[in-house]
This record gives C-alpha cells, sequence and structure tokens, in this order.
C-alpha cells in the first residue's frame, strides 16, 4: 500500500495537469466548427448589428464569403480565392487580402490539430481513470480547466463590451505579423466582415464556450458525486 501511494499521486497530478491544459483548447475551438462556417456568415449577415455593404448586395456578399470560408475549411483553393471575381468582373480581393487569408489557414489549422490532440488526451484519460482509480483527479482536472475558460470568458466579454477595439487589435497582434491585418476601408475584407460581425462573432463563440463549460463542471460534478458515494 505505502508503495503504490507516490506513484499514484504523481498520476493524479498529471491527470489534473493534462486536462487543465487540454480541457480549454478542447471548450475554445470546438466553437469554430460551428462558426466558421457559411451558414453562420449568413445568418449574421441578416441580423441588425451587421451593416450592410456598399459595395456588395446581399447575394454577392454570400458568395463571395463562401468561398473565403471554404478556403479556411480546405474545401476551396488559394487559386479559387484569388481569383475570385466581383459580379461587376473585377478580382475581389487584392493580394494582401490573399496573403491574410492564407495566415489566417495557418492559425486555425493549428487550433484544430491541437484540438485534435487534446480530444485524443482527452479520451485517453476518461478511458484508463477507472482503471487506475484516477476518477476523482478526472473531475477535479475537468472542473480546473472549465474554470480556467470560464474566467478567459469573462474577461473577453467584458473586453468587448468596454473597448472591441483594443480586444481585437490585442488578438491580432497575438497571431499575425506587423499590420498584415489592417487594411483599406474599401477592401472586401471590411466590407464581408465589418466591425460589426466581429462583435456578434465573438459574443456568439464566448456564449458558447460559456455554456459548453457549464455542461462540463455538470458532468464533473456527477462524477465527483458517483466517486464519494458510499458503498453500500
Amino acid at each position: 500500500m505505502t508503495q503504490s501511494t507516490p506513484p499514484r499521486t504523481a498520476l493524479a497530478a498529471v491527470t489534473r495537469a493534462l486536462l487543465v491544459v487540454c480541457v480549454p483548447i478542447i471548450l475554445i475551438v470546438s466553437p469554430l466548427y460551428l462558426y466558421v462556417t457559411s451558414a453562420f456568415v449568413g445568418m449574421q449577415y441578416r441580423l441588425p448589428y451587421v451593416s450592410e455593404s456598399t459595395r456588395f448586395d446581399l447575394p454577392e456578399r454570400e458568395r463571395l464569403s463562401d468561398t473565403l470560408i471554404g478556403y479556411l475549411r480546405h474545401t476551396a483553393s488559394e487559386n479559387d480565392m484569388a481569383t475570385l471575381l466581383t459580379d461587376s468582373g473585377r478580382v475581389a480581393m487584392r493580394s494582401a487580402e490573399v496573403s491574410h487569408m492564407v495566415d489566417v489557414r495557418g492559425v486555425m489549422d493549428d487550433f484544430f490539430t491541437a484540438h485534435l490532440v487534446a480530444l485524443l488526451v482527452l479520451a485517453g484519460l476518461v478511458t484508463l481513470a477507472p482503471r487506475l482509480g484516477l476518477e476523482r483527479p478526472l473531475a477535479d482536472g475537468l472542473s480546473a480547466g472549465v474554470w480556467i475558460v470560464l474566467g478567459l470568458m469573462g474577461t473577453i466579454l467584458v473586453a468587448v463590451i468596454v473597448d472591441f477595439d483594443g480586444f481585437f487589435t490585442l488578438f491580432h497582434k497575438l497571431f499575425f505579423v506587423d499590420d498584415t491585418w489592417l487594411f483599406y476601408i474599401e477592401d472586401t475584407l471590411i466590407h464581408l466582415y465589418p466591425l460589426g460581425f466581429w462583435v456578434g462573432a465573438v459574443t456568439w463563440v464566448a456564449l458558447t464556450i460559456v455554456v459548453e463549460g457549464v455542461l462540463v463542471l455538470w458532468l464533473a460534478g456527477r462524477m465527483r458525486r458517483h466517486v464519494e458515494r458510499p458503498v453500500d
């Protein structure tokens, strides 16, 4: 008994540490599968907080955005995006805009890769925990990961309400070099995705993450109560 305690304690610590890393990744990236879609963009365009474009009507706006979303989700090529034409027959985006979208897909691909790895780690821990008697550390690690995310989402929601421009700038400086994410007011990316679009998107994603977090907390609580239930 005495000899098995240190390994069990170490396994419990490793389980909690892995979950503190993996749970935030899973909760934060999961909504991208739902919201980086043409359906979500189309819904946003029809909401009052997203301003209409002075360059494109709604069908053209959706058509152009569909190609960009397709590029991010690997159903359209960089050439499809670079040669995309407006209804008037002009090339839709400048090379700087195309280059930024290439950068965006690179960041998203990294997110999705990290998400897959985190899911595999979580699946392994869930499978092994009952066999190793680690249900309580599993529940504790899930809860700790969620509370980290909820704290982050609370901070982001406050930032969105108080100073969205500051939050938006900080986010882009974290993931993109120099000022490659800055564009002219008449650029296609600005007309497809104006400020109101991003305010709405960030709010939807943050609220979805909160709902995910509450659900995981509930599951962790049930797991904890099951472990602590006295044996008759």
